[in-house]
């Protein structure tokens, strides 16, 4: 019993000896452990780097048609601060008053009141002088059946005239005229330039002073003018605008009555010559 005993241990001890041997034999040392690394790492450096082949990416498949997306709408932000009110120029008050003040039609009546000077070129009789200017006033009233094209009927007088007819202070001469025109407008009746020709009917030029009375009468005087019109504002078409109104009477006075204390004289004048009388005007023109 205690040999079997004491065999036991022997055999257990031949054991535990043989177990740590193969231990010891198993575990590596320190330095192998860091040879080991050492060898991992050089043969890590030595493999070749891998490369990447130059092939293109696959592409996207469409969309599906059944797909849709939404439109998503962002409302906007309000202004930091409110705006500032909008500055009005001069174009734009002209615009405004263009639209508040509406064109005229370019054809309708016109109506015109004019003021100026009538003055005489020459002696309407032999041996007599010729006739000082007087301050001229006329009227008219006529249409533009077309922009560019009117008829006008008026009447024109002048008075203070100075004439030797009837002595050094014979200032009171006149003059009175039924004149028709034919106006030639180069855009329409209520702006630009414009030419007119027509006739004077009934011309009679008269005066007094000094005990004497003279009239001299021209039925039929040929009548030249031009003028210009002022337009509105941007070339605009206005109801009322001012004329600068230049006309030439030509004409011949054929018959006479004078009168020089109780002698008395009423007949034809035979060796008349013909005249000239100028006459300017700024005139008032009405579209209505």
């Amino acid at each position: 019993m205690r040999l079997s005993n004491l065999a036991s241990v022997a055999v257990s001890s031949v054991l535990v000896l043989l177990i740590a041997s193969g231990a010891h034999a198993a575990s590596p040392s320190a330095s192998g452990v860091k040879r080991a690394a050492k060898r991992s790492t050089e043969v890590a450096f030595a493999l070749p780097a891998p490369t990447l082949k130059d092939e293109p990416l696959p592409a996207l498949p469409p969309p599906s048609p059944s797909s849709s997306v939404t439109p998503v709408t962002l409302a906007p932000l309000p202004p930091p601060f409110p705006p500032a009110p909008p500055t009005v120029d001069a174009a734009v008050s002209a615009d405004v008053a263009a639209v508040a003040t509406p064109e005229v039609k370019p054809t309708g009546i016109v109506l015109q009141f004019g003021s100026g000077v009538l003055a005489p070129t020459s002696s309407f009789a032999p041996g007599t002088s010729t006739i000082g200017p007087g301050v001229a006033f006329d009227v008219r009233l006529g249409a533009y059946a077309t922009p560019r094209v009117g008829i006008l009927v008026g009447f024109r007088g002048s008075v203070g005239h100075d004439s030797g007819i009837c002595g050094e202070t014979c200032n009171k001469g006149y003059s009175l005229q039924v004149p028709v025109m034919l106006q030639f407008a180069q855009k329409d009746r209520a702006r630009g330039l414009y030419g007119e020709i027509g006739v004077g009917f009934g011309t009679t030029y008269g005066g007094s002073g000094n005990g004497v009375t003279y009239e001299l009468s021209s039925p039929l005087e040929l009548k030249l003018g031009a003028g210009y019109r002022v337009s509105g504002a941007n070339g605009t078409r206005r109801s009322v605008t001012l004329d600068l109104n230049f006309d030439v009477d030509i004409g011949t006075v054929d018959h006479a009555k004078l009168t020089v204390g109780s002698k008395k004289y009423d007949g034809s004048i035979d060796d008349a010559s013909t005249h000239a009388v100028v006459a300017v005007s700024l005139i008032a023109h009405f579209s209505l």
